[in-house]
């Protein structure tokens, strides 16, 4: 992941650990169809 390519998230990673965030509160966090289509990359 590259943390320039995604605009509706952003990730941390501690350890073994990602957390990713949604951050869309315009629309309630709701996924965007663009968005997820890349993390299945």
């Amino acid at each position: 992941m590259q943390p320039e390519n995604y605009r509706f998230c952003r990730y941390e990673v501690e350890g073994p650990l990602l957390t990713l965030t949604i951050d869309r509160p315009e629309v309630l966090n709701a996924l965007h169809p663009d968005e997820t289509s890349s993390w299945m990359k």
